[in-house]
């Protein structure tokens, strides 16, 4: 079980998406693939990931990635800045991991409730 707001999970999961399809979607990379994931942690929470085989998130912007106005060619890189808000308002995190060999994972870790 978790408590958690269903419009806020929905806006995180479809902006991660978005991202990845967005990530994959480029004539030099021949097999995009994007993976989603939910699993439980051994922390107690549930972490769902969206992972693509993109070329990744570059380094000068990974520390800026869930702030406000992050640079993005496709908007006003307000998505991920909007799902770190959404996520901590409803006692969740985000974050990013570097995917291997390339692309990027994103996460959102929200917490298991006892039944």
């Amino acid at each position: 079980i978790v408590r958690f707001s269903r419009v806020a999970l929905e806006f995180i999961l479809d902006n991660f998406m978005t991202n990845a399809l967005r990530a994959v979607y480029n004539p030099d990379i021949r097999s995009g693939k994007v993976v989603i994931s939910i699993n439980d942690t051994l922390s107690g929470k549930y972490r769902a990931e969206v992972t693509d085989n993109g070329k990744g998130v570059p380094t000068q912007y990974k520390e800026k990635l869930f702030t406000e106005n992050m640079p993005s060619e496709y908007g006003q890189g307000m998505g991920l800045y909007w799902s770190r808000i959404w996520a901590e308002e409803n006692g969740g995190r985000v974050g990013y991991v570097r995917a291997k060999p390339t692309g990027a994972t994103f996460f959102v870790e929200l917490d298991q409730e006892e039944s």
